[in-house]
């Protein structure tokens, strides 16, 4: 795991987020929501909509059945 105070919030968010995707993808669902939970804020403050790794991340979200 990266530390928080290495990287700046967004890097930080980037990572949990595909972490959240290699955890949905193993059914492991409580984990990936749980690492979600913290990335999308971070993710929805530091990019515009259309930005790639928001853009998974909210897919990601859906798949989870996490509404905004």
């Amino acid at each position: 795991m990266l530390q928080t105070t290495a990287a700046p919030g967004s890097d930080v968010a980037i990572v949990q987020a595909e972490q959240a995707r290699l955890r949905l993808r193993q059914g492991r669902r409580d984990e990936a929501r749980e690492l979600l939970a913290t990335a999308l804020p971070r993710l929805r403050d530091a990019f515009l909509p259309t930005q790639v790794a928001l853009v998974d991340a909210e897919r990601t979200a859906a798949q989870l059945g996490m509404n905004r």
